[in-house]
């Protein structure tokens, strides 16, 4: 296994060139050998990087490679969950892949579970190399991740430090557990389905991108149901980018002189407002996930830095934490990527 080698993929949708080119450029500036079976834009099917079985094939291939250790998505967007059909069928007549770091975070958290489960490797939590977010991580947060990828164990843990500022709803001690989870929409698409397995006494951490408040609560209702919350210890929340309320666009005055409406033209230029107040987006996200963990009766944790917003931090998951509640951090205790050998 060399951690120092990378391969790059798109099981999801297409990578644009440019911004892939450039994730690569960093990787190689920090030292780390690179190869890529990223298809041209120009060869996507539909709104995928190619169709089913070339995407499943490219990923097979970086994930057998005999030279790299680590398999980073280029890029989210939707189609990893269609693979894992065919993921699940080739592992049922091929030996299993050689331990790996799978990186990457939004439609990679379809196969989060599925290779950490099914074939033993290690997951990341950390942007994209054919994502902007990738260039716009601090100095720190960068070489905390150059430091994850090659399971540095010292320098990792040097500039770990706490993820602090964290805020704690219901926890009155600290606690060790395991940190699983992704994206909601992705992980509540899983629930039901042979590809996420339980999540009992580990924290589950959420985080999305552009969906409006109400089909979040939705999700999150979602999730709720299918018991993952009662069967966790706690939730945790990252970055909610782009997540806002919107509301139905309704009449603000009647059409002059209206009687009985027989056309839809009555109602052309008419002036117009949201059907209700607009409801503050942090506000009811915390309310969103707060009623739901006091039914489940565990704590909530929210202030993760990391997620489709302005601070991604590296986040490490199917890895143990210490969480103080007093302080208001999380400290990565123990995580297999590190305690293993290079």
């Amino acid at each position: 296994m060399n951690k120092n080698s990378i391969f790059i993929v798109a099981p999801s949708s297409p990578a644009p060139a440019i911004e892939l080119e450039l994730g690569i450029e960093k990787l190689v500036s920090a030292g780390f050998e690179v190869q890529s079976n990223v298809p041209s834009p120009e060869d996507a099917d539909r709104f995928f990087s190619g169709d089913d079985s070339s995407r499943f094939e490219k990923f097979i291939e970086a994930a057998t490679d005999a030279d790299s250790g680590v398999v980073w998505f280029s890029r989210g967007g939707y189609g990893a969950s269609r693979i894992l059909p065919l993921l699940e069928d080739w592992s049922k007549s091929n030996p299993k892949p050689a331990r790996k770091l799978l990186v990457g975070f939004s439609d990679a958290t379809a196969l989060f579970d599925f290779v950490q489960s099914r074939w033993g490797w290690s997951v990341l939590h950390a942007p994209m190399p054919a994502t902007q977010g990738f260039h716009g991580l601090s100095n720190e947060e960068w070489q905390l991740l150059v430091a994850l990828v090659r399971g540095d164990s010292s320098a990792a843990n040097k500039l770990w430090g706490n993820l602090s500022g964290l805020e704690f709803h219901g926890a009155k001690s600290s606690f060790k557990a395991m940190l699983i989870g992704g994206n909601l929409s992705v992980y509540s698409n899983l629930i039901g389905t042979p590809y996420l397995n339980s999540v009992s006494g580990a924290v589950l951490f959420l985080e999305d991108v552009g969906e409006p408040l109400g089909r979040l609560d939705r999700m999150v209702r979602h999730v709720a149901l299918s018991s993952a919350f009662k069967d966790s210890v706690a939730i945790a929340i990252g970055e909610f980018s782009q997540c806002r309320d919107s509301a139905p666009e309704v009449l603000a005055e009647r059409p002059a002189g209206a009687g009985v409406i027989d056309s839809r033209k009555a109602f052309d230029g008419l002036r117009r407002k949201p059907l209700r107040v607009l409801v503050n987006e942090d506000e009811a996200l915390k309310q969103t996930f707060q009623e739901v963990a006091d039914q489940a009766s565990i704590p909530l944790i929210s202030g993760i830095p990391a997620g489709h917003g302005d601070r991604q931090h590296p986040l490490p998951l199917y890895a143990e934490y210490q969480f103080d509640p007093i302080v208001g951090t999380m400290v990565l205790s123990k995580w297999n990527w590190l305690d293993s050998s290079n």
